[in-house]
């Protein structure tokens, strides 16, 4: 098709059309658009409204209809070059379904003309008769139909829609709604609409036009080109034709808006030329905003209809579009606020502040935070701007806005961008969305200290966050955390502040060793961030439990917090950033030590993906360790994987937690024992054993070494604090190793009562627990008798069954069988009733949202596609 062109003037014996002809320019633009021309001729509505606004390529997507593959001869009757009368209406009709093929010469249509100025019902019926007499389709294209004013044509065409025969397809071109029955239409599923939504090009459409026009954009380019005008025909027409004057594409599309001299005439002439002289001023006035609700409306225009007039506009389809069902909320195209805004700068630049001030006060009264601080920063206001900023510029990030804010804090006027409320929101952001070095430069004139013992309560709470929250990249935790630590009780009068404070507090808690305060404390904010539903906090609070829960081993409670964080995360579009990252880290952990392996290396994969500079380096470095531990457990090279990890090794573990230290040593240990690489193992021990001298992961590893030295006596001795419970260990998947290690010497020397009673209490541990990792890291003799006798084991027969089954698949190469969640184990017993998911959450007492995750992670854990599916594998497994 082409952009804004008209049909040729072909007159063959199937096509009846105008005189209109395509420009030659425009000829070379025609793009073919088979996704909107098969709603006309595809199983075809008995009337097709195709309604847009002036250059959206209405007449262009008609005059395809010539090549229509549905081989209907088509009459073309353009309205707007006729009288506006209703006889010289039918006239022209009558004239273009007798061009057609379809009435021969001794139909009655040649016959028949209006009797005179009122157009009778008997006439009509008379035309309806004549066109069903030949019994062949014929198509009439009544295009700009918008010019009709003759409230007898409509009266008239209505009453052909009341009889239309089977045999007559109408096609009806308007740039608004006709006043036309379609209500009854629409009723009746007769007819077929095609919008200004759906005429917008596609970027399929946009990168074959500029193609065949020969502009040489790539793809980003077109997508800019494509998002500047949002698909509008003209527009893209316009800009194509500039382009290939060679003007410098990038600066080209960069500015590209309502305000080229192209696209300005095009507008003043299509657009504005058809509204009244008084809705001048209401346009300009309005465009101030992006978004344009009506009460807003009503204050800038000063005028009490504001409503029936937004409403007015989007019925006449004067590229102003309706955005909600109740008619509250408006906006102007793109394409037409840039000419709007430009020509309001023009006629009227000592009104601009006030008109953003307007508009920032009546935002700021409607809790639409945003969009209050984006115009009063335009307003000439910065008391007020720096007061709302304040007040609520924390809220704005708590609710997922931050790219918006950052943009608003980076566009503000230089003395605004020096204000220190300003610097350290935008430091704070920065450190959460961009890097380390971004903050750095933002801080480089500011004293934290400083303003840490400033009497301002607001800015020394947020002084001690931002100080805290650069601790992750290299500033010393202890000395932020002492700073912050008197001030998590002092109420700031910001509330979200105040969560702010506890959030950050929680969490380098955490980082500094004391887990069971920090969580507790975390704990709380999420509470709290659930009920104002600030989702940015709650994911975050999320994901900081999750690393909690790792950390204490409990891998069912990290994966339903990791799962739940991913769900709002999905929602909000955040899967695949930094801030599910820690998510899917946890995920990819607990999938590692549940030995799940398609559950570790999905989540590897997407973490991976997310990390940013704004990550923090000791989640990425654990990051690292646990794809090497997976890829070491999936079959890779683990001489090549190792050496590698050794090469890339940095400073990194001096700063992990000992508890990071007590989850990894001992596995990379026995990997480079298990490859006969003893001075590497000797080597990781005393690495990740060096913070670990007081807890029993110092004497496992040394174990581990004597043990591949062969020195039993050694090992016994090095072990027994730990069994004996002198010598505690952080994790407790630890003391399931020292269980096992002393096990497999008693099977070694032979001792089968002593081996059976420890290989019994590191199962214990497990049951306990639900931590496998260590068994299938164990000596050959302990899995051996784990599989020999795992039905022999009394109370713990089941899990060491399950134990024992996957050290069977490992051994084989078979897949493990799945290990679910308590929540998923009891969900996966529901499925075989009638139970509906509705039900299933309800008797649980939580969200249908929540059971479907839950049973999405059943599918995914089962290989399953249907619930059917999941219940048949899972018997099968003998899971249920």
């Amino acid at each position: 098709m082409a952009i804004a062109a008209r049909p040729p003037p072909a007159t063959t014996g199937d096509q009846a059309v105008a005189t209109r002809e395509w420009p030659a320019t425009a000829r070379s633009l025609l793009v073919p658009r088979p996704r909107l021309l098969d709603r006309l001729t595809v199983e075809p509505a008995p009337v097709s409204l195709v309604c847009a606004a002036a250059g959206s390529g209405k007449t262009s997507l008609l005059g395809s209809l010539r090549d229509a593959v549905d081989e209907v001869p088509t009459a073309w009757l353009d309205v707007g070059r006729l009288g506006d009368t209703a006889p010289a209406f039918w006239n022209a009709a009558l004239e273009a379904l007798r061009s057609t093929a379809v009435f021969p010469p001794w139909s009655r249509i040649h016959h028949l003309e209006p009797p005179g100025d009122t157009i009778e019902v008997g006439f009509i019926a008379d035309v309806a008769a004549a066109i069903a007499e030949p019994a062949r389709p014929v198509r009439l294209v009544i295009d700009d139909l918008h010019s009709v004013q003759d409230q007898r044509t409509f009266e008239s065409l209505d009453g052909l829609l009341a009889c239309q025969p089977d045999e007559l397809l109408l096609v009806l071109a308007s740039r608004h709604e006709p006043s036309l029955a379609l209500h009854r239409l629409r009723l009746a599923g007769r007819l077929r609409e095609i919008r200004s939504g759906d005429l917008a090009f596609d970027g399929d459409e946009v990168q074959e036009l500029v193609d065949r026009a020969g502009c040489g954009l790539d793809a980003t380019q077109v997508e800019q080109l494509r998002c500047r005008t949002e698909g509008w025909a003209a527009g893209i027409r316009i800009a194509v034709l500039s382009l290939l004057e060679g003007v410098d594409p990038d600066r080209f599309l960069t500015a590209f808006g309502g305000d080229d001299r192209a696209v300005a005439d095009y507008l003043v002439a299509e657009v504005l030329a058809q509204q009244p002289e008084d809705l001048r001023g209401f346009l300009l006035a309005t465009s101030i905003c992006t978004r344009v609700p009506v009460g807003l409306a009503v204050r800038l225009s000063g005028r009490e209809d504001a409503a029936d007039v937004l409403e007015w506009l989007a019925r006449r389809q004067a590229l102003t579009d309706q955005l909600d069902r109740r008619r509250e909320v408006y906006r102007y195209h793109a394409v037409l606020r840039t000419y709007l805004d430009a020509e309001r700068r023009r006629q009227h630049p000592e009104g601009e502040a006030a008109l953003h001030r307007i508009a920032g006060t009546w935002f700021a009264e409607q809790g639409e935070w945003l969009h209050a601080l984006e115009h009063l920063a335009r307003a000439d206001a910065p008391a007020e701007f720096v007061a709302l900023l304040r007040e609520r510029g924390i809220t704005v990030m708590f609710d997922g806005q931050v790219g918006w804010l950052q943009r608003v804090l980076a566009d503000l006027p230089a003395p605004l961008r020096s204000e220190t409320a300003v610097l350290l929101l935008r430091s704070l952001l920065a450190l959460a969305e961009e890097g380390p070095a971004q903050a750095e430069e933002l801080l480089s004139g500011v004293d934290l200290d400083a303003l840490i013992e400033a009497d301002d309560p607001w800015l020394a709470a947020l002084a001690s966050v931002v100080d805290v929250a650069g601790a992750k990249f290299g500033r010393s935790l202890e000395g932020a955390l002492g700073r912050l630590t008197p001030l998590v009780n002092v109420p700031t009068g910001n509330v979200d502040l105040d969560l702010l404070v506890l959030q950050n507090w929680s969490l380098a808690t955490m980082r500094s060793g004391d887990i069971e305060v920090g969580d507790g404390q975390l704990r709380e904010v999420l509470d709290r961030a659930r009920l104002g539903g600030r989702d940015t906090l709650v994911v975050s609070c999320l994901c900081g439990l999750a690393t909690s829960a790792l950390m204490r081993e409990d891998l069912a409670r990290a994966e339903e917090l990791s799962r739940d964080a991913l769900s709002i995360a999905d929602h909000r579009g955040w899967t695949r950033s930094h801030r599910a990252f820690p998510a899917h880290l946890a995920l990819a952990w607990a999938g590692y030590q549940r030995v799940e392996p398609e559950l570790a290396a999905h989540h590897v994969g997407v973490a991976l993906d997310s990390i940013g500079a704004m990550s923090d380096p000791r989640l990425v470095h654990s990051l690292r360790v646990c794809e090497l531990l997976h890829h070491l457990d999936e079959g890779a090279d683990p001489y090549v994987a190792l050496r590698d990890h050794r090469a890339r090794r940095s400073d990194a573990n001096s700063w992990m937690s000992p508890t990071f230290h007590a989850q990894v040593g001992p596995g990379l240990v026995q990997a480079a024992i298990n490859i006969g690489e003893r001075t590497w193992a000797s080597g990781l021990a005393e690495e990740h054993g060096r913070p670990l001298r007081a807890y029993g992961e110092f004497a496992l590893m040394r174990a581990m070494l004597l043990h591949a030295a062969g020195n039993s006596l050694a090992v016994a001795a090095a072990i027994a604090p730990v069994l004996a419970g002198q010598l505690p260990t952080l994790l407790q998947g630890s003391r399931i190793r020292c269980h096992l290690l002393a096990a497999e010497l008693g099977f070694q020397r032979d001792l089968s009562t002593r081996a059976h009673e420890a290989l019994l209490a590191a199962l214990r541990i497990s049951d306990e627990t639900g931590i496998v990792r260590p068994f299938l890291d164990a000596g050959p003799a302990v899995r051996g008798h784990l599989v020999a006798a795992a039905d022999r084991s009394g109370r713990l027969t089941e899990v060491a069954g399950r134990i024992a089954g996957l050290v069977t698949r490992r051994s084989t190469g078979r897949p493990p069988l799945p290990v679910l969640t308590p929540t998923e184990a009891s969900i996966l017993r529901d499925l075989p009733s009638l139970l509906t998911i509705s039900e299933i959450a309800a008797a649980r007492s939580v969200s249908v949202n929540t059971v479907k995750t839950h049973v999405t992670a059943l599918y995914r854990k089962l290989g399953a596609s249907s619930r059917r599916e999941a219940v048949e594998v899972a018997r099968g497994l003998g899971l249920i």
